[in-house]
């Protein structure tokens, strides 16, 4: 979750801490003269006063446990950049079929071993099922999404 675009939201599967550059999608209201960029993105459509203060999304959390952030930090998107970047889950349109791509998993509620899995156990815990001692479990959220495994450890805000 390094080197987000300002605004970009992602499905965090931890709802106990916020990622560095990161935000829960909880409705807070926020300084403009402190996020001038993610108020220059998202402007005043979530709530504020739209003259000091402006508001985060309040989204719902998709499952028990995980949370929906935004990134409050990191690169600036010019209105007519169509790039995208890859969050820590990944949302498809369809059902994902067949294997999913290297250092990811489909997140079906799965049991894992914490022995091979020890950076993916550090975000999520064992808040979705598993004993917490050799074993966690992965949210289920459907077919429909993958989940990096691989990759850089989110520091916490």
């Amino acid at each position: 979750m390094t080197d987000p675009f300002i605004g970009d939201t992602a499905v965090f599967c931890s709802s106990l801490w916020e990622p560095e550059q990161w935000m829960f999608c909880d409705g807070r209201e926020l300084e403009i003269e402190r996020f001038t960029a993610l108020y220059a993105t998202i402007g005043d459509q979530y709530g504020g006063d739209a003259k000091r203060t402006f508001a985060l999304p309040k989204i719902p959390d998709p499952v028990p446990g995980a949370s929906y952030v935004m990134a409050v930090e990191g690169w600036f998107r010019a209105r007519d950049d169509r790039s995208v970047w890859a969050p820590d889950v990944v949302a498809f349109a369809r059902e994902w079929l067949g294997a999913p791509p290297p250092g990811t998993m489909v997140p079906t509620g799965q049991i894992i071993n914490i022995r091979d899995n020890r950076e993916l156990f550090a975000v999520i815990g064992y808040a979705f099922g598993g004993n917490g001692q050799t074993t966690f479990a992965l949210p289920n959220l459907g077919n429909r999404f993958v989940l990096c495994t691989e990759g850089k450890f989110p520091r916490r805000r």
